[in-house]
């Protein structure tokens, strides 16, 4: 049958293998493995195979078997079967973590060589914990901590804790405010709660309480500066508060008792400097204008200023007044002047109807009122910065320093003005031990007033035995000592 195509038009049986010529006795070869005719396999060898469905398999294939046995997370590799607790920088994204049957602690997420993030593209972040909202960052980054912050101005960032704590600081470098009951909304403080406010600040080193009275949520709060600490380490209390001042104060309010203790002065003029102060409610009159260190006002009512249950010492050794002059004239201390019908210091003799001498060392001084009829400008007070932005700051800072250069000037005319009223006056003895410029006295001699030469007033020494009776009557004093030429006299007023 060479040569001859081997067709099979129909076949009612299977034909043997042995009717069959060695044409069909020709294996096939698939892959690299031979098949005959008749025979079964169970491997073959290098054969790929496509779009191909295994639909069961006798036994697992192993994972030799496979061109890739392991994938790969992130940077760490996993194998086909195997399991891994970690994975290495991989970014979730819409995820959700949930505690399970534990918490998730802080060694569950670790941020290996580089910072970990939790984003939310257009909302707030929320933390919960037992199914309560723990942690709340707003889309402006302020921090709520079992509480939703409330609406505080951009320019601030505050961590706000539980229905009224806060801590918030702005753009101010050197600035943080500890708060109750308070938020800042870009103009005012609000009241988070119906309820009393209170604040604590730190500003350029500065510390500063702050007090404010019971209001209704959502309404502005109007703060009272209850206590402040300066960058000089200056306490004051009370709403007097003066930046400026290098002194201690404690006072109840501007027109309450007050005790201001100086470090070094407190000044509300130029001239009126003094290391304390003490004032009561019913405070009436004003202190002079001459500098001091201890001023006490005088009560409205009974007009005293001091009682004393014990002795008041003092070094100086005379009592003096202040009293005006007739013109402008200089008077030295010791020397002998007159008194004109006017009741005016005068330095001519023959104006004189009585003669008195200037203090040198008094210890009491009456008759201070010769400035009062002086106003010393009040100091602008400086500007303490809380919350304010930096455009609303700049405008306070400039309208501060218009006020300080309109007080500067103010403050120059008011010390012009003081010179020139101390000038009108000099301080009289009335009482008490008191020296005298008069030379070649003796003890026991009393010293009488005389006409110079050019009509002005000087003393000579007269011993009581030659005294006449309108010497005696004029005279200033008796002398009590002679010492290095300087004569010392107990005060007779004539």
């Amino acid at each position: 049958m060479s040569g001859v195509p081997y067709t099979f038009a129909s076949a009612t049986s299977s034909i043997p293998l042995s009717e069959l010529d060695t044409n069909f006795a020709t294996p096939v070869t698939i892959g690299t493995t031979s098949v005959a005719l008749g025979n079964t396999v169970t491997t073959l060898a290098n054969v790929a195979l496509a779009n191909v469905t295994i639909s069961s398999v006798a036994s697992g294939i192993p994972n030799n078997f496979l061109a890739n046995s392991s994938v790969t997370i992130g940077n760490t590799s996993v194998a086909l079967g195997n399991t891994v607790t970690s994975l290495g920088n991989v970014t979730l994204t819409n995820v959700t973590i949930q505690g399970g049957t534990s918490n998730v602690s802080t060694n569950s997420i670790v941020n290996g060589t580089s910072n970990v993030s939790i984003a939310s593209a257009n909302g707030a972040v929320t933390m919960v914990t037992n199914g309560n909202t723990a942690v709340t960052i707003d889309t402006s980054q302020n921090v709520g901590v079992g509480v939703t912050p409330s609406a505080w101005v951009s320019t601030q960032k505050a961590i706000q804790i539980g229905a009224s704590g806060s801590i918030n600081g702005g753009t101010n470098t050197s600035q943080v405010l500890v708060s109750s009951n308070r938020y800042y909304n870009g103009t005012n403080d609000i009241y988070i709660n119906t309820n009393y406010a209170a604040a604590y600040q730190q500003l350029n080193g500065v510390h500063s309480w702050y007090t404010a009275a019971s209001g209704t949520a959502g309404n502005a709060i109007t703060f009272t500066q209850a206590m402040t600490l300066s960058n000089s380490s200056y306490l004051q209390t009370g709403s007097g508060y003066n930046p400026g001042g290098s002194y201690h104060a404690l006072t109840a309010n501007n027109s309450g008792t007050f005790a201001i203790f100086a470090g070094s002065s407190y000044s509300s003029g130029a001239t009126n400097n003094f290391s304390a102060a003490i004032a009561n409610a019913d405070t009436t009159g004003a202190n002079t204008a001459s500098a001091s260190v201890l001023y006490l006002q005088k009560n409205g009512g009974t007009g005293r200023s001091l009682n004393a249950a014990g002795t008041v010492n003092q070094s100086g050794a005379d009592y003096a007044e202040y009293m005006t002059k007739a013109g402008d004239f200089i008077i030295n201390k010791g020397d002998v002047c007159g008194i004109d019908v006017n009741g005016k210091l005068t330095n001519v003799f023959a104006n004189a109807i009585s003669f008195v001498v200037k203090s040198t060392n008094p210890g009491l001084v009456g008759g201070d009122t010769w400035g009062s009829h002086l106003t010393a400008p009040t100091k602008p007070t400086e500007p303490t910065r809380k919350d304010e932005s930096d455009e609303q700051w700049a405008t306070i800072e400039a309208n501060y320093q218009t006020e300080l250069t309109q007080y500067n000037t103010a403050l120059s005319s008011f010390n012009a003005d003081v010179e020139t009223a101390r000038a009108l006056v000099d301080r009289i003895a009335f009482s008490g031990q008191v020296p005298v410029n008069v030379t070649g006295a003796s003890a026991g001699q009393y010293i009488v007033p005389v006409a110079k030469q050019d009509g002005s007033i000087g003393g000579e020494a007269v011993s009581e035995s030659a005294m006449t009776l309108q010497q005696y009557m004029q005279s200033v004093g008796k002398v009590i000592s002679v010492v290095n030429n300087l004569t010392t006299i107990i005060v007779k007023v004539a």
